[in-house]
């Protein structure tokens, strides 16, 4: 690989790292981030511009500005406080009911009604989980196949492709999901096992009994809020009903 390449490289793996966790600032640090940003595009393009006439001033800058953005998210996810650090295991509901895919929605509707939620996990029969299903996905179902509840099982409601947490990554990584998935509740697995859920509220609530950090925890939920809100596309519709 070429020196050029190695800086631009260096340049693009700090930038994805960067993204990647930028919904743990703040807001003041945000508005910094976006500016190390452009710097930092601005400088890819001179560089791939020079091609391979990239001077050496060039390619030190960018291996001190990628250097500059690591340290800016070293120094601010300090910052985030103790409250998005805790695993996701230690503030879980656990006991947490489930179903399975073959199970009737009736089965599913009356699992939520017991345990007062509005969700649950779909598990194999061996506990590994392969699905969510919520209790708008349920009425959903019923409305558009024109069936009673009895009639449809889990399988044909339920939200596939659900993304879950160990019982010991951190709740910054439930908050991502949460973005990314735009979901109210994560499941927490332990060996691929349900065994909990972590709700916004339950991090809520975490962030509220912190006192370090907490303002920029709170922007970090916030965050979350709004991209849980956003209308979903199309083809995300299905992941979004299990928000509710």
């Amino acid at each position: 690989m070429s020196i050029k390449n190695e800086a631009l490289a260096e340049l693009a793996t700090a930038r994805d790292e960067a993204r990647l966790h930028a919904h743990l600032l703040s807001m003041d640090a945000r508005e910094r981030w976006a500016t190390l940003e452009s710097k930092l595009e601005s400088l890819e393009r001179k560089l791939i511009d020079a091609g391979e006439h990239a001077t050496q001033s060039a390619l030190e800058s960018a291996s001190v500005l990628a250097r500059v953005v690591v340290e800016f998210f070293r120094e601010h996810a300090q910052q985030s406080g103790p409250a998005l650090s805790v695993p996701a295991g230690a503030i879980m509901s656990d006991g947490v009911r489930s179903c399975l895919p073959g199970d009737s929605l009736n089965r599913a509707a009356q699992i939520m009604w017991e345990a007062n939620c509005g969700a649950l996990p779909v598990v194999s029969h061996e506990g590994l989980i392969v699905g969510m299903i919520s209790d708008r996905d349920v009425c959903m179902a019923s409305y558009t196949q024109g069936q009673a509840l009895q009639a449809l099982t889990v399988e044909h409601a339920m939200s596939t492709g659900v993304k879950a947490v160990s019982v010991d990554e951190p709740i910054s990584r439930v908050l991502e999901i949460m973005q990314t998935s735009q979901v109210r509740r994560v499941p927490v697995i332990r060996a691929g096992t349900a065994v909990g859920m972590v709700s916004l509220a339950d991090i809520a609530g975490l962030v509220q009994r912190q006192r370090v950090g907490r303002v920029a925890a709170s922007d970090a939920l916030a965050t979350t809020l709004a991209a849980i809100s956003r209308a979903p596309d199309f083809q995300s519709v299905g992941a979004a009903e299990a928000a509710e």
